[in-house]
């Protein structure tokens, strides 16, 4: 993904460091997947400062600057990577998506429970 996009970020062009993010271009939420068509490199500037839930699009038009040549680039570089890795069973169906997020949370309250319980084990 990083190599497509030359190692910058799809939104400023920014070199991507080493903790750079794959950021979701339509949220789970929203009725977004994780498959890698979903995906962008973003770096953490972007990614959790500045875009959060804003669509895509309309945050890639701020960073853009009002330049429209730049914003062309940087649209059609997105949408190419975005039809280029589109999966055959695309786009997963609503009862699909919804089965997938019970499930993410069903294993994230897991995880915290697991951390809640390490936490209070005694050190020594």
């Amino acid at each position: 993904m990083a190599a497509f996009f030359e190692g910058k970020c799809a939104y400023c062009e920014q070199m991507l460091g080493s903790r750079w993010h794959a950021d979701h271009l339509l949220s789970v939420d929203s009725g977004g997947f994780n498959h890698l068509s979903n995906r962008v490199p973003a770096c953490p500037r972007c990614n959790e400062h500045e875009k959060r839930d804003m669509e895509w699009l309309r945050f890639l038009e701020l960073k853009s600057n009002g330049d429209p040549v730049v914003l062309a680039r940087r649209r059609t570089r997105i949408e190419e990577w975005a039809g280029l890795k589109k999966p055959s069973a695309f786009p997963v169906t609503e009862e699909q998506r919804l089965a997938w997020k019970r499930e993410v949370e069903i294993l994230a309250a897991a995880i915290d429970a697991a951390w809640s319980r390490l936490r209070k084990m005694k050190v020594g």
